[in-house]
């Protein structure tokens, strides 16, 4: 996979829908990371299934926002515009 998004890369905008259990959610979300362009979405669906879209943004110290409209949840970040600049402190 990582190998698959690198060749793709910079990814401007990123839809995960696979597997919902946290292990596959959390390392889907690792492996593509790097390669989501500067600027560039991320968005996941069904991220009330597990607590992984919590603590993936958490860790990269983003603000996650959520929408829900009664039957899904679906979380969305963007990438800061200056992500590769400077590194900056992880928040928890």
């Amino acid at each position: 996979m990582r190998e698959f998004f690198a060749l793709a890369a910079p990814i401007d905008i990123y839809f995960h829908d696979s597997d919902h259990s946290y292990l596959n959610q959390l390392f889907e979300y690792q492996s593509v990371w790097p390669h989501i362009a500067d600027g560039g979405w991320f968005l996941s669906d069904d991220v009330d299934c597990s607590h992984a879209w919590m603590d993936f943004t958490r860790t990269q110290g983003l603000h996650p926002d959520v929408l829900i409209d009664g039957r899904k949840a679906v979380g969305l970040t963007r990438k800061p515009p200056d992500a590769h600049a400077v590194p900056g402190p992880v928040r928890m």
